[in-house]
């Protein structure tokens, strides 16, 4: 018997495998090298991407982006952004205050224009 929630369910499913696979796959290696780094050594994932970039025995590159991609959805074990070097937070832009500009002392003013001006 059809249910359309139940079909509706099945899609919303099917539909999460859409997409390229990840780049760092079934390499555990990789993932216990950005691991190891991140844990233990408190590298960022810049830092990480560069380490792995010149690791060229892993045969893998990844770009900063995707690490904290993969640290969000939960492809490291053990790596939280809780264990980032700044704790998962993000800067805040910092505002300055509107300039003043110094009056010109030595200019003239408005009080010093000529009586005829004033008609």
């Amino acid at each position: 018997m059809y249910s359309a929630d139940v079909a509706q369910d099945d899609y919303g499913f099917e539909a999460t495998r859409k997409g390229p696979n990840p780049k760092i796959g079934n390499n555990q290696v990789a993932a216990n090298f950005i691991d190891n780094l991140i844990a233990c050594v408190s590298y960022s994932p810049y830092a990480a991407s560069v380490a792995l970039r010149n690791e060229e025995s892993l045969g893998l590159t990844l770009s900063f982006k995707t690490i904290y991609n993969y640290i969000e959805r939960g492809f490291f074990a053990s790596l939280t952004k809780k264990d980032l070097p700044r704790k998962g937070k993000r800067s805040r832009r910092q505002y300055k205050g509107v300039r003043r500009t110094k009056r010109d002392s030595f200019a003239k003013s408005i009080h010093d224009r000529p009586k005829a001006a004033n008609n």
